[in-house]
Order: C-alpha cells, then sequence, then structure tokens
C-alpha cells in the first residue's frame, strides 16, 4: 500500500450519516433496497473462456461476486492469466472531499488479484484499459480495507491489471478532481491470477469525508496541496493537463502562503495598536485634583 496523500478539495458538504459514521459518503450499500445495477464483464469478448457471476441476496445485505479465472492466449507465443469483473455504471456520489474508498467485504476462498477500478481516464499509451485502479485483498472473514486514493494510478497493465507507474512516482498518474466529482463507472475486478474468485460484498464507501468536524482532515489537505512529487520533472512540458494541474497547484500554494503572511501582517498590526492604545491611556491618564464643594470657606483637594 502506498503511504503517501494527495490533495482533494471540494466545495461540496453533502455528506451521508450511516450507522453514526458522519464521515463516510456510500458507494454501494448492498444493504438498501435501491442499489445499482451490476453487470459481469469477462475475458470472452477478448477471446479468454473466464467466467463469473453476480448475486445480490438482500436478505443478507451482500453482493455475491463469483466464478473463475482462467488463462488466454494473447497473440500467437502470449498466454496470460484472463479477467472476470463487476460492473456498474451510474450516477455515483462526489468524493472529491474525501480521503479514500473503504470495501466490506470477504473473500471465503483465497483469491491474489483483486482490484477496484472507477472512472474513464487512462495512461496515453493503453489501447482499451480505462479508469485509476489499485489493488486490494480481503480475509475469509467479513472485515474491512480502506485504499487511500493516492494509491490508485490510471497507468496499468491491460494484461495483468497491475499498476506500471505508481502515483506517488509520477503525478501524471493521480486522480483527477472530475473523476472523483463523477466516477461515472466503478468495477471490482479478479485478474492477472488464475483461480476460483468467492467475493462477498456488503458496501463500498468514501471514507474521512471533510465534515465541519473534521479532526485535522482539512489541515492535512493544506499541507499536502504545498507538497510536489520529488520526480515531478518527469512530467511532459508539452502536455497540457500537466500544465494545468501544476499551474493550479502552484496558484493554490501561492494563494495560501498569502494568505499566511496577509493574516501574520494583521496579526502584527493588531498587537502594536493595543500596545500603543494602552501608553497612550497610561500618559493621558495622569492624577487630576479633585474639588469637592462643602461650604463656601472650604475647598478640599
Amino acid at each position: 500500500m502506498a503511504t503517501a496523500w494527495i490533495v482533494l478539495f471540494s466545495s461540496s458538504s453533502s455528506v451521508m450519516m450511516i450507522n453514526g459514521e458522519d464521515d463516510m459518503i456510500v458507494i454501494e450499500d448492498f444493504g438498501l433496497k435501491d442499489i445499482k445495477v451490476w453487470y459481469p464483464v469477462n475475458d470472452p469478448i477478448v477471446g479468454g473462456s473466464s467466467s463469473s457471476s453476480i448475486e445480490v441476496l438482500l436478505d443478507d445485505s451482500m453482493a455475491r461476486f463469483s466464478g473463475e479465472v482462467m488463462s488466454m492466449t494473447m497473440g500467437i507465443d502470449i498466454v496470460s492469466p484472463g479477467f472476470i469483473g463487476m460492473t456498474a455504471e451510474d450516477s455515483f456520489p462526489d468524493v472529491s472531499m474525501c480521503e479514500g474508498i473503504e470495501i466490506y467485504g470477504r473473500s471465503p476462498t483465497a483469491y491474489a488479484g483483486y482490484r477496484l477500478s472507477f472512472g474513464t481516464e487512462h495512461a496515453d499509451d493503453m489501447k482499451y484499459g480505462r479508469g485509476y485502479k489499485a489493488p486490494f485483498e480481503l480475509p475469509e472473514y467479513f472485515a474491512k480495507v480502506r485504499l487511500s486514493f493516492a494509491d490508485f494510478s490510471d497507468n496499468w497493465d491491460e494484461i495483468s491489471g497491475e499498476i506500471k507507474v505508481k502515483c506517488e512516482d509520477d503525478n501524471r498518474y493521480c486522480l483527477k478532481m472530475n473523476t472523483l466529482k463523477s466516477m461515472s463507472i466503478v468495477s471490482i475486478w479478479g485478474e492477472g491470477v488464475n483461480g476460483v474468485v468467492e467475493l462477498e460484498l456488503k458496501s463500498i464507501k468514501a471514507y474521512d469525508c471533510v465534515t465541519t468536524d473534521n479532526d485535522g482532515d482539512l489541515f492535512k489537505r493544506l499541507v499536502n496541496i504545498i507538497g510536489t512529487p520529488e520526480n515531478s520533472n518527469k512530467e511532459d512540458p508539452d502536455n497540457d493537463n500537466n500544465n494545468n494541474s501544476s499551474d493550479l497547484l502552484s496558484t493554490i500554494a501561492i494563494s495560501i502562503a498569502g494568505v499566511a503572511i496577509f493574516t501574520s501582517l494583521v496579526a502584527i498590526f493588531s498587537v502594536w495598536r493595543l500596545k500603543r492604545n494602552v501608553a497612550t491611556k497610561s500618559i493621558s491618564s495622569d492624577p487630576k485634583p479633585i474639588v469637592k464643594a462643602t461650604d463656601s470657606d472650604n475647598l478640599i483637594l
């Protein structure tokens, strides 16, 4: 798992409260009646022989994705594991104010090729593969696994599904804001590893989303937005998206620095004014004689 964080902002304040978790946004909950339409996508579409099925069990509040990944021939001399997947295309919630994706489920049969993908972005040299993708593992018992958005990349091997260039190694392949605002398509994959797939899913949610009580999350974003990957010089100077992204980050960083300097100057000026007012009051408050008239002949100072 990657340990780096990316910076994500949103003006939206719509955060769902599910089971008291007020920093979560539901992408899919198989315990609800209003669920997305999920359909299988298997490698026979490219000449493979893998197969899968999807079953939604409302009484058990889960979806069961099962099948088998088998080898397929890619060209004359290339044989590789195939793929199976469950996919939903729908209007998904804006998760641009969150830190990552939480998958709640289990895998009764051990399998090492699970991946989650969403969106339609892709690296320039990819012909068919689409979306940002990250690997995950689930135990045989129900558990929650979290994937930071920094774990996702849209530069991955179209045959194995393995990430070729990580976001932390080249920010050209990091998540873009427009994808997080509208994922459009979400998929769970079994790929790159032959074997039986048996996955039972309870829910898919975005976690650590910004709320009014963000416990420091907003500060974390402010700090990280100023940082730049060490290898940022790998960006293609002719790529407009890279230039626009860099310009945006630079503008935001400069704006934050300007606000910080302005705030410091205001604080210094306020302290100076306060001290000046205190000094002026002290000088102007010298004791003055108080005259009290008791009668016309006696005056007491």
